[in-house]
């Protein structure tokens, strides 16, 4: 039987897209597999006028969490996953902190050669922050012969 280690969620997780960011998801851990989903977070449309165009850009923008709360292995193999590897496949993750003016990461890195990456988004409203510290604590708890932070 398959045990819940812990996990959470962010808006502040995203994956880039050309220019953009698709923001909201989630990091969870069982006894057997590494798993990320992409959460249904609720957004808008926003002008952001720290993007990299000139005079900023339209966007979609998802409203803010963090979600610590724990999942049921049932509802993590119900969701939408972007990655699900059992832990043995787990070669490395890269946790590396959200600066004043530089995004963070957690990357993880697999024996099969690829690597799947996140970025933190630095924003405060984003929980850019907490996102780090909870990506850093799950994997000192349970993964920390895997674990740099950088």
């Amino acid at each position: 039987m398959e045990s819940y280690l812990g996990g959470f969620s962010s808006s502040a997780m995203a994956t880039r897209h050309g220019f953009a960011f698709e923001q909201a998801y989630g990091i969870f851990l069982t006894d057997k597999r590494l798993l990320v989903t992409k959460e249904k977070g609720q957004s808008g449309i926003g002008w952001d006028v720290n993007d990299s165009a000139i005079f900023g850009s339209f966007s979609s923008k998802v409203n803010p969490f963090l979600d610590l709360a724990p999942r049921a292995v049932s509802d993590l193999d119900a969701a939408d996953k972007k990655l699900d590897v059992n832990l043995d496949q787990v070669l490395a993750i890269e946790v590396k902190k959200p600066g004043f003016f530089s995004k963070g990461h957690i990357a993880i890195s697999l024996k099969s050669g690829n690597v799947f990456k996140l970025v933190l988004l630095e924003s405060a409203e984003d929980h850019g922050k907490e996102s780090f510290d909870a990506a850093k604590e799950l994997f000192l708890k349970h993964l920390p012969q895997s674990l740099k932070i950088a």
